[in-house]
């Protein structure tokens, strides 16, 4: 996934510029998130889902 297309779908907190807060997934963000995995299915009436950036710096 993009990070630069995360920011545009997630909308980052002005204190959170990189993601590493977690962001819930909704019906309006699956479409996106399936461009990139495409086997993932969501079952909203039975969980929540979030989304979070880490960096793996070495």
């Amino acid at each position: 996934m993009p990070f630069e297309e995360m920011l545009n779908v997630f909308s980052p907190r002005e204190d959170d510029p990189l993601l590493y807060q977690p962001y819930e997934i909704n019906l309006e963000q699956v479409e996106w998130i399936h461009k990139f995995l495409p086997s993932v299915s969501f079952d909203f009436l039975k969980y929540s889902y979030f989304i979070e950036a880490y960096s793996a710096e070495e």
